[in-house]
């Protein structure tokens, strides 16, 4: 399998990612979706846990959700049912989710961005319903996890098609944010969400067909907006590293370091 080609490898270098058109294969596609549909009606019978009066004007709510196997597990904060969701960690409950994480396209992918030695850290299903999937502002991937001294890899996957209309991600390459490194992140307003950016530059919307990706670095800036169309809008976020991400006692994995790629061969 050869699907990047050298000057996608530039444009990582230079600019801080590249798009990859309709990679992912329909039967592939078609698994993802049905996986993505489960963890949504899943997370529908979720419970809400009690919080402090005090929370973020839109960060969500805090549920547990109960797995098949009757495991209770805290979600992301970040969700609003019927809204906007973040559906994290659910390789270990799908086989088939995982058999993807552990592709060959992922595994090309690792190879030209963050090296022949990878480790897998983290995914999510993100999806925005209609005329209520929420826009998130303009940040770094990196600026969500403890300081660490590598940038990672975020691979985007479309499960639909993304355009402006249903609240595809903008990225703004690094010679418009005039920097490669991490920078300081704020809070509006109490907001959960992290600002990294409010600058004019609107950036550059990724407009792709169902089964493309989007890669991009971990300090590359990115946002996306409101759905405003008709249908939902389901993406897969999976990101690598070069090394184990870790909390900040320096031992426990922050999300996920399990071992992908060795020299170049996949291993998991």
């Amino acid at each position: 399998m050869v699907l990047i080609s050298e000057e996608n490898k530039r444009q990582f270098v230079q600019e801080g990612y590249f798009l990859l058109p309709q990679v992912i294969g329909e039967t592939v596609l078609q698994s993802l979706c049905d996986v993505c549909e489960y963890c949504i009606e899943e997370f529908n019978t979720s419970k809400r846990m009690d919080e402090p009066e005090e929370r973020a004007s839109h960060a969500g709510e805090l549920y547990t959700r109960v797995t098949a196997e009757g495991k209770q597990i805290q979600t992301s904060v970040l969700n609003i049912k019927n809204s906007r969701y973040f559906l994290e960690q659910r390789h270990d409950e799908h086989p088939n989710l995982a058999e993807f994480i552990n592709s060959p396209l992922m595994a090309e992918i690792c190879l030209a961005t963050v090296g022949s030695n990878a480790y897998f850290h983290f995914e999510e299903f993100v999806v925005k319903f209609p005329h209520g999937g929420a826009s998130f502002s303009w940040h770094q991937d990196g600026a969500y996890v403890p300081p660490h001294r590598l940038p990672y890899v975020s691979v985007w996957c479309a499960l639909d098609a993304v355009n402006e209309e249903n609240g595809t991600i903008y990225v703004l390459p690094y010679s418009r944010a005039g920097t490669k490194e991490l920078v300081e992140h704020d809070r509006n307003d109490g907001e959960m969400e992290k600002v990294g950016y409010e600058g004019s530059d609107p950036g550059i919307a990724v407009v792709l067909p169902a089964g493309s990706v989007a890669v991009f670095a971990s300090n590359v800036l990115h946002r996306s907006g409101d759905n405003i169309s008709h249908s939902k809008r389901r993406a897969l976020l999976v990101q690598f590293s070069a090394e184990p991400i870790l909390s900040d006692d320096g031992i426990t994995p922050w999300h996920s370091a399990d071992p992908f790629l060795h020299e170049g061969e996949i291993i998991s």
